[in-house]
């Protein structure tokens, strides 16, 4: 069902689905010694296991042929012993939901606990020093203040990682205002490694013909989603691992064309890029932006596009391209934004178009309640007009929660990279926190890096 909320006077319908899931597995996590691993709900928790194994306590001193006739029925056998505490591993044909049978089998006589056969991972928290500082709430909210957030009013970065950090060979294409370059080598501390960071096409028509970021926009979209990690300065990009790829489509006041757009998607999707980032908007339907889009999906490429940003209280111009055309096109996701405390950020746009929200803050003047990234260390247009400082700083826009979204679609795929892009979509909408928010009397659908 879709849940309907009136917003600055005007009706919307945004995808606010509440979804049911079964207590069979969401997908496929990976796996252990060649046992894939299955996520589930177990006790009204989400729990991820072997996908054919049960731990189970049998009662007293039971004989093993007693508890195989017990499991015969579900073609259960037994992987060891039962011990002296009545413990024993049981395993089930490929295919079995072990989560159904655990709950048929639970109020058994013969059997004091049976349960999945959950997984643990070595946990591990960045040493990116404005992460540790608390800087990067979007990624890690403990309530920390500033910004005196919710707790938990995140992406669930951490427990994420500790399932996937991507995979060094995929690549992203960020088509945006470009990366800091200085004498033709990369120049922020955060974003200079040559291996992951590939210079692209310039598509903006100025006149340098470089994809070096003179705007700000693009240098912080980027480090969102990729900045360097575990190098002890600077912030941590969703990312970890991973290639990006910087094609410039907007000029030194963040302006580009729909042919500029129409040629850098194309270029990306020649490049080999599975996911394209852009944080920009066209007013109008375009065909020539459309059909970018639709190049990319017939060569299973998913974009991610902001859904743009309401100008001032009088604009209620919901509908900005390409964002709203993911509604037909399913291998677009359309992003809207939320703030620090899992509310609706009111500068985003949002319609019936709209799959998903992510961190994007507050807006109005930037600071610590909005987006802490990368910003180019030499003077560019937002220094000037929004006074961004060098290196790192604040920004708010529908901008910088779309990169949250595009670095997770990169963590899907490097899990199961034969995932389709309207099947990533499918796992990033199914997968989203259902936020409630107080202003608008309605549940928000909040990317979750880890439930995805």
């Amino acid at each position: 069902m879709k849940n309907s909320f009136n917003l600055i006077s005007k009706q919307f319908v945004i995808a606010g689905i509440f979804f049911v899931f079964s207590a069979q597995n969401l997908f496929s996590q990976g796996l252990i010694k060649g046992k894939m691993i299955k996520r589930g709900l177990w006790k009204n928790q989400s729990v991820e296991y072997l996908a054919d194994e049960l731990c189970v306590f049998f009662k007293g001193d039971i004989e093993s042929q007693d508890a195989l006739t017990l499991l015969d029925k579900y073609q259960g056998q037994l992987s060891m012993e039962i011990d002296k505490k009545g413990f024993t591993v049981v395993i089930f044909p490929d295919s079995t939901d072990v989560l159904s049978i655990a709950t048929q089998l639970e109020n058994s006589s013969l059997i004091s606990a049976i349960e999945p056969n959950t997984i643990c991972r070595i946990s591990s928290i960045p040493n990116d020093t404005h992460f540790l500082s608390g800087k990067q709430w979007a990624l890690y909210n403990y309530g920390q203040n500033p910004p005196d957030g919710t707790y938990d009013a995140d992406i669930d970065m951490l427990k994420a990682w500790d399932i996937v950090e991507g995979l060094a060979t995929d690549t992203v294409a960020v088509l945006d205002t470009g990366i800091p370059i200085e004498n033709g080598s990369l120049s922020h501390g955060d974003l200079d490694d040559t291996d992951r960071f590939l210079l692209g096409e310039d598509y903006s028509g100025e006149t340098d013909d470089t994809v070096k970021d003179e705007n700000g926009h693009g240098t912080h979209v980027l480090g969102i989603v990729g900045a360097e990690t575990n190098n002890n300065e600077g912030i941590a990009g969703v990312v970890k691992n991973g290639k990006f790829l910087i094609v410039q489509v907007f000029d030194e006041y963040g302006e580009g064309t729909a042919a500029g757009f129409y040629h850098a998607v194309e270029y990306a999707v020649d490049y080999g890029a599975k996911v394209i980032n852009f944080s920009g908007a066209f007013d109008l339907p375009d065909t020539t932006v459309e059909a970018a889009v639709s190049y990319a999906g017939d060569n299973d490429v998913l974009i991610i596009a902001s859904m743009g940003n309401l100008i001032d209280d009088q604009d209620t111009d919901m509908d900005d391209y390409p964002a709203t055309y993911s509604s037909e096109m399913s291998n677009l996701i359309a992003v809207s934004a939320t703030d620090h405390e899992d509310q609706y950020s009111t500068f985003a746009k949002v319609n019936a178009s709209t799959n998903i929200f992510a961190p994007g803050e507050k807006g109005g003047l930037w600071d610590y309640d909005d987006i802490y990234s990368t910003t180019p260390n030499d003077t560019v247009y937002f220094s000037s007009i929004d006074s961004i400082g060098p290196d790192y700083d604040y920004m708010a826009g529908t901008s910088m929660a779309t990169p949250h979204v595009s670095g997770v679609a990169a963590l899907i795929l490097a899990i199961n990279s034969t995932l389709s892009p309207s099947h990533v979509r499918t796992i990033i909408e199914t997968s989203a926190d259902q936020v409630y928010d107080s202003n608008y009397n309605v549940y928000l659908p909040r990317l979750n890096a880890y439930e995805a």
